[in-house]
């Protein structure tokens, strides 16, 4: 099956580039699926051509979303790497996906896109909104866990990890989910109170973690049930 997984500009020596880190795709290759990549189009009206072609959704990290997308008209000084086209491209493309019950994986700022998509709203940075005063943004490795995350009993996320009440991850962020949006619940929480996790159960796979699994091991499952969702929602036959 066929994963579309988003992309990240960045600048180097002048050149502008649209990649992803390695781990993604290789998370997503241990799954069974193929991964492409989908950078941000001049505008979104090729939406229905890109989804026809895919049968899974990853929306990956990166810089911060224009807080002007959740109707904050003050942007603090902490929020930076903005790009106004990627959200408006990442927001369609979320919104698509979902009237299509296609499977849907929101990583770090991908859930944080989900959210907003549909309504939610999201703290510009956890210390300037007086959210925590943990720091949620470690250095490398990113294959360390630091953070205890709770997750909550009966959502799909607490099953997929054998309905354990609790894990360890890595945290790699400094905003969060403020209000849920609506059809959305809460499905982890990091010890301090964070939004680490969000689901709409109501669809085939909607979930967001504020973690990045592609970097740990015992995350897997995550991946292996979203491309199993993606297979089965696919009428193509299963690539070796």
């Amino acid at each position: 099956m066929i994963i579309g997984i988003t992309t990240t500009r960045t600048t180097t020596d002048d050149i502008d580039i649209e990649r992803v880190t390695i781990e993604y795709l290789q998370s997503v290759e241990r799954a069974g699926g193929t991964p492409i990549l989908l950078p941000p189009q001049p505008d979104c009206s090729s939406i229905d051509e890109i989804l026809v072609r895919i049968d899974g959704l990853m929306l990956t990290g990166g810089g911060d979303i224009d807080p002007r997308l959740y109707t904050d008209d003050k942007v603090l000084e902490q929020v930076s790497r903005v790009s106004r086209k990627r959200d408006e491209f990442e927001i369609a493309l979320a919104r698509a996906a979902y009237e299509q019950d296609m499977p849907t994986f929101g990583i770090c700022r991908g859930m944080q896109i989900m959210n907003v998509a549909f309504g939610g709203s999201l703290n510009q940075d956890l210390a300037a909104c007086g959210i925590t005063d943990e720091n949620h943004l470690q250095e490398q490795p990113f294959d360390r866990t630091g953070q205890v995350t709770l997750l909550e009993p009966g959502t799909r996320l607490a099953a997929l990890f054998g309905n354990a009440t609790c894990i360890e991850t890595n945290s790699m962020h400094h905003q969060s989910i403020r209000t849920v949006a609506p059809g959305f619940s809460t499905s982890a929480l990091s010890a301090d109170g964070v939004i680490e996790g969000i689901e709409d159960p109501s669809k085939r796979f909607c979930i967001g973690v504020q973690w990045h699994p592609e970097y740990l091991a015992d995350n897997n499952v995550l991946f292996e049930a979203f491309c199993a969702e993606a297979q089965a929602r696919s009428s193509k036959p299963a690539r070796e």
